[in-house]
Parts: structure tokens; C-alpha cells; sequence
């Protein structure tokens, strides 16, 4: 992307920073998200990493 001038600095930035916070939260078996929501949500297992 970046080789034909279509990447979004932005986005790159956010994926980043969304993907090292989850990955954060999760080692350090902290829950964001309760529990229930992921069987109420089940597609929220695939978007989020969390200790459960």
C-alpha cells in the first residue's frame, strides 16, 4: 500500500495502537469487556483479546 500511495497514515497509526492496547490489557489479565457480553456477542471473540 504504502508503494502505490494508498495508505492512510491514520489507519496504520489506529491498527497499531488498537491492536498493542488489546494485546496489553490481555497480558496483563485485565477485562475490558465482561464476560457475559462475549456470549451475548460472539463475533466481539474475534475483534478483542481479552484474559477469558
Amino acid at each position: 500500500m504504502a508503494l502505490t500511495g494508498t495508505v492512510s497514515l491514520v489507519a496504520a497509526f489506529g491498527y497499531v495502537t488498537y491492536i498493542d492496547l488489546m494485546n496489553n490489557m490481555g497480558h496483563c489479565n485485565f477485562e475490558l469487556v465482561p464476560k457475559w457480553l462475549f456470549s451475548a456477542f460472539p463475533f466481539l471473540k474475534y475483534l478483542m483479546y481479552t484474559p477469558s
